[in-house]
């Protein structure tokens, strides 16, 4: 029985500047089927988008929040 499925067209996954194991496999299978991918997380959950201005306000101003800033800070600040 045929069932029209269009089959798969993309692939999300956890992708940033601190997130890069995807450009080992994932990446180099994605563009050999023709597949998208769509980046999950691009900012790295804000760690990449102006955290260090901004760290007092919001969710960012929670505990696992700060845990996270003060282990990728090095990285931050570069």
């Amino acid at each position: 029985a045929q069932r029209h499925f269009m089959g798969l067209v993309s692939e999300q996954s956890l992708y940033n500047l601190n997130a890069r194991m995807v450009e080992l496999e994932v990446l180099p299978v994605c563009a050999a089927y023709g597949l998208g991918v769509i980046p999950w997380s691009p900012l790295g959950g804000g760690l990449l988008g102006g955290v260090l201005q901004k760290e007092a306000a919001g969710r960012r101003a929670s505990e696992q929040m700060q845990k996270s800033i003060d282990k990728h800070r090095p990285q931050i600040e570069a």
